[in-house]
């Protein structure tokens, strides 16, 4: 099975290979590469963003959100909603 082919891949194994993929090589990749460009444009702040590419993990996304709002265990309070949004990465 690849990852890759999608006749064979599974559907949470691709999901899970593209979270993985975006947050542990694309992202860090791309703050290196901010700092370089913003060195060689002579800028500060520069950033680059893969906000878009997030989608992929909405379904993740959403249970986090659902888990913040709706603790209901003895060790954790509920979460105010636009706090859980921020945390969640729903909210830029």
């Amino acid at each position: 099975m690849s990852l890759a082919d999608p006749q064979t891949a599974a559907g949470p194994a691709l999901r899970e290979s593209l979270r993985q993929f975006l947050h542990l090589s694309l992202t860090p990749l791309g703050e290196l590469v901010a700092v370089e460009l913003a060195a060689k444009l002579e800028v500060s702040g520069l950033m680059l963003r893969f906000r878009r590419l997030h989608a992929a993990n909405i379904q993740g996304m959403a249970r986090a959100f659902g888990s913040l709002v709706n603790a209901k265990s003895s060790e954790a309070a509920a979460m105010d909603p636009e706090r859980a949004a921020r945390i969640a990465g729903l909210e830029d």
